[in-house]
């Protein structure tokens, strides 16, 4: 699996259509044909959540933990 878009990712509003585009600053990361902001801010928040957990992880290795560490895999694609 090829690593994902470097972050930052922004979300912002397309035009006068009511599309909401999440953004890499160098290329598109998918539109939102009917745009919600709660879930444009969500995917655009993708990677800072996926590197503070990665952190987060590295610093316990409890029950909770790995609960994170196998969100962190299944979000790279390392799972089933």
């Amino acid at each position: 699996m090829k690593p994902h878009t470097p972050r930052p990712w922004v979300y912002v509003l397309e035009g006068a259509e009511d599309r909401g585009m999440v953004w890499s600053g160098v290329a598109p990361i998918c539109t939102l044909e009917q745009w919600n902001d709660a879930n444009g801010h969500l995917i655009a928040a993708a990677p800072d959540m996926l590197t503070a957990l990665e952190e987060l992880c590295g610093l316990w290795d409890d029950e909770t933990w790995s609960k994170a560490k196998a969100a962190i895999a299944k979000a790279k694609g390392e799972t089933e």
